[in-house]
């Protein structure tokens, strides 16, 4: 009976666990996972810690920063413009202009030190750094709209019993944030309403209530990394100190004796070599004398491994990876194919693409229909009664890509063939549509008239010339 028991035992745990072999059953090989029953919402604490360590190692580990340098240039560069899209054109060019000057001035802010495409730079970094970015807009005495872009960290709960918000947060029933608790300058917690605050975040889970850093996943390897190199200067260090060794033989060579040939040492008194007064006048370093039959070796360093630099290359391409970037785009461009650099762009370009759809879609859509309704409500701005005043474009700036050359040639001939459409073709290269049109007209207009003063005729070898 005993027997049968045992084996049924040993039976059941080489059965798969609900179909799934392996997974589900656990295993002293493998590493304990624990299990968290609300996977899909972040452990306030947790939350925290992950982003003091991941700002920790921004500011002291070069490649974090690359990857944000990275990140910003390819997603805002020098900014995403908005251009108005109603069929007002005369309310187009007033309300374009209009938001241009608003956004390229530092008074957009509170603290009149950013302009919008500032803002838009810091969104990216908070974005990637601490998973969200707070924007609360309010307005000047003057009645001129503001912006206070607010860290992760300034929105939190007070700590106070009577307080009852979820990490700084007052939700409904139904999840929906009603009003957000901020600590602004001063330290104070000020009840902001909802419909005032812009919450952007990158979201990993359903229900999510607050971001989680972009380096959460990897925070593990570049912690590693970072003391592995702290850890290999110090050996170098250790290793470059010691300098020399020094090898003695006293009383002479001692022989084989198979042959008889062997001799017994003969004893030696030690010698020490005279000071050398005038040769320690002109080198100031410390002056080593050796004695009879002693030499001095030096050591060369072995030092960095190539084990050691795989390894931490190896770590380096979990971090870069966590985002969807390769290792050679953040590192070593250099290395990189042409048909490597191609899926590299394609796969990088998603992230990028990720950003500015949450920036846009989160922010700027909702920023602009702020300042142009109260530009409007000021009289700064007039359309007509029948406009969607809010409708409008955003320019990206021009995208990654490679063989530049031949993608748009590719391009210009699906325009020709009404296969891509101007807006689109001209919005890859962040550029406006409706301002290189006229643009265009307004050269050929010059030209035709310097045609007809000078009786010339211009060809394109003419008007490339440099």
């Amino acid at each position: 009976m005993n027997f049968f028991n045992l084996f049924k035992k040993q039976q059941a745990a080489t059965i798969p666990v609900g179909g799934i072999e392996g997974a589900a059953r656990y295993s002293t090989d493998r590493s304990y996972i624990h299990a968290n029953a609300e996977s899909n919402q972040i452990d306030t604490l947790a939350r925290q810690e992950v982003l003091s360590i991941t700002r920790y190692l921004v500011n002291n580990f070069s490649v974090m920063e690359r990857i944000l340098t990275l990140c910003e240039s390819y997603v805002v560069n020098s900014g995403i413009h908005a251009q108005a899209a109603t069929t007002d054109k005369a309310f187009n060019d007033s309300a374009t202009k209009y938001f241009d000057n608003w956004a390229g001035s530092a008074f957009c802010s509170v603290t009149n030190e950013v302009n919008l495409f500032d803002i838009q730079r810091l969104c990216v970094r908070e974005l990637l750094i601490a998973g969200e970015i707070f924007l609360v807009m309010t307005k000047a005495d003057t009645g001129y709209p503001q912006l206070i872009p607010v860290t992760s960290e300034q929105v939190r709960h007070s700590g106070k019993k009577s307080d009852k918000s979820i990490d700084g947060i007052y939700y409904n029933n139904q999840g929906k944030a009603l009003s957000y608790q901020v600590f602004f300058e001063d330290k104070k917690a000020t009840i902001v309403d909802a419909g005032n605050v812009i919450h952007l975040k990158r979201f990993k889970n359903v229900n999510q209530k607050r971001g989680i850093s972009a380096f959460a996943s990897s925070l593990n390897s570049i912690r590693d990394v970072k003391d592995l190199q702290a850890l290999e200067k110090k050996s170098i260090k250790v290793h470059s100190a010691l300098a020399a060794t020094v090898t003695k033989r006293n009383g002479g060579e001692v022989g084989d004796g198979l042959f008889g040939k062997n001799r017994t040492p003969t004893p030696t008194a030690p010698l020490t070599a005279s000071r050398n007064d005038i040769l320690e006048k002109v080198f100031g370093g410390a002056i080593a004398y050796l004695g009879e039959n002693e030499s001095v070796n030096l050591i060369q360093s072995s030092r960095s491994t190539e084990g050691f630099l795989k390894f931490v290359e190896l770590l380096l391409r979990d971090v870069c990876l966590n985002l969807s970037l390769s290792y050679e785009l953040v590192v070593n461009p250099t290395a990189l194919s042409s048909a490597a650099t191609r899926f590299i762009i394609q796969d990088a370009t998603f992230l990028f693409n990720n950003l500015q759809n949450i920036i846009i879609d989160g922010a700027l859509n909702r920023i602009y229909a702020w300042v142009i309704a109260s530009a409007v409500n000021d009289k700064k701005v007039v359309g007509s009664k029948d406009s969607d005043w809010f409708s409008v474009n955003f320019v990206k700036p021009q995208a990654a890509t490679i063989d530049a050359g031949r993608k748009d040639s590719a391009e210009l001939a699906f325009v020709e063939n009404n296969l891509e459409s101007l807006d689109s073709y001209y919005s890859a290269r962040g550029l406006t549509w409706t301002k290189e049109l006229e643009q265009i007209a307004q050269e050929k207009l010059f030209i035709a008239e310097l045609e007809s003063k000078y009786n010339i005729q211009f060809n394109k070898a003419d008007l490339t010339k440099q």
